[in-house]
Order: C-alpha cells, then sequence, then structure tokens
C-alpha cells in the first residue's frame, strides 16, 4: 500500500512540475490585478530608483540593462476623489486617456510618435520618445516605448527601454503586452 501512495504522490509531483512549466510564469499586482507572462529567460531587475508606483522590473538575461521592461500602476480613482462625483471605479476605462492626462502623469515628452493600439483585449497609447539617464558621470541615451491603459480607474503603464535595437526583445515585448489580463 505504502508503495502505491509513493507512486501516486510522485505522479502528481511530475504532474504539478510538468502542468506549471507548460503554464509558463505570471506576475500579478495584486493592488490592479494587472497580471502578465513573464518570458522565459528574463529575471526581475531592482527598483533602483525607489518609484514606489513601478511594481516590476524585467530585463532578458545577458542583456546587462540594455533592454527593460517596466510595469507601473497609478491608482487614478483614488488620487482624483473620484468617489465623491459620482462616478465609479470600473467607469474610469480607457476613454478618460487623453494627451493631457498622459502629459501630466509622465510630464512633457518629446514624442517620436504617439499612436492607440490594441493588444490582447485592450487599447493602449503608445508613445515612443528617447530618454537620458546619467549613471557614474556617463550619459546614456536609451529608445523608449510608453504603453498605457486605464482599467477599473488604474493607469497601467508599461515602458519598454533599449539602448540598442533588438526586434527580437521588441517582439517580446509585444508578446507581453497581448498576454496581459486584468481582474
Amino acid at each position: 500500500m505504502r508503495r502505491i501512495i509513493a507512486f501516486a504522490l510522485i505522479w502528481v509531483l511530475v504532474l504539478v512540475v510538468a502542468f506549471s512549466d507548460a503554464e509558463g510564469n505570471r506576475f500579478t499586482d495584486a493592488e490592479s490585478g494587472v497580471s502578465f507572462e513573464v518570458p522565459a529567460g528574463w529575471e526581475e531587475v531592482p527598483n533602483v530608483d525607489n518609484n514606489e508606483s513601478i511594481k516590476i522590473q524585467y530585463t532578458p538575461s545577458g542583456s546587462v540593462g540594455q533592454t527593460t521592461v517596466a510595469l507601473a500602476v497609478l491608482d487614478l480613482y483614488s488620487a482624483m476623489s473620484m468617489s465623491q462625483y459620482g462616478v465609479t471605479r470600473k467607469e474610469i476605462d480607457f476613454s478618460f486617456l487623453d494627451d493631457d492626462l498622459v502629459t501630466a502623469m509622465l510630464g512633457p515628452l518629446e514624442a517620436k510618435s504617439n499612436t492607440v493600439k490594441q493588444y490582447g483585449d485592450y487599447r493602449y497609447k503608445v508613445i515612443t520618445t528617447t530618454m537620458e539617464r546619467t549613471k557614474a558621470g556617463l550619459k546614456f541615451s536609451f529608445n523608449c516605448e510608453m504603453v498605457v491603459t486605464l482599467v477599473n480607474g488604474y493607469v497601467i503603464l508599461f515602458q519598454y527601454m533599449e539602448m540598442n535595437h533588438s526586434e527580437e526583445y521588441h517582439a517580446v515585448f509585444e508578446d507581453i503586452l497581448a498576454s496581459v489580463q486584468i481582474k
């Protein structure tokens, strides 16, 4: 009887591991309910700027920070005290996301392009620009794509930054966007 139980437990363990690998790795932000698929081979990067709105950042293994994807979330519904105006959280959606709101959140940007795209179930404003950072006295330029949506009163911003253009990594970024689910 013990052998049967041990054998059954081993098979359950094998099935759990196989199922976990099939499902992949998914990040979920408990506050906003946003989740997305984390690509295989991408690693979490520490939030060195201690920006409270950044929930998580990832970089491909071996990219040495030359490519990063970050998720930032802002509870616009609470920040703007929308409930006092008789507006429900669910009513604060993509239709509220105009250029003035984006500028108020991100500051003025010299956008190379500003478009609307559909990824998976959600529409996003997509702003491409160039950003500069200084580290250890050295100035770096990054291509930056900020992809913003507004769902259930939460501003959800994905930021893709790269020093050197990579079609492969950008395609992975688009796969991340297509995998987004918001509960």
